[in-house]
């Protein structure tokens, strides 16, 4: 199984900053309001991120 260091520099750079603010305890909205983007962007990420972590099973 590889290791959650390996999963993580699957991601894209943006894709990495949102799981790091997430583990810091930010809301998505947090998130949006601290990089600039809306919401919904947010949950885009957070999805993409779940399927690629998914992928590595």
């Amino acid at each position: 199984m590889i290791d959650l260091y390996e999963r993580l520099k699957g991601l894209s750079p943006r894709q990495r900053q949102v799981v790091r603010l997430l583990y810091e305890g930010y809301s998505q909205r947090e998130i949006a309001d601290r990089l600039g983007v809306k919401r919904s962007t947010i949950r885009n990420h957070i999805e993409r991120i779940r399927n690629r972590l998914r992928d590595y099973n």
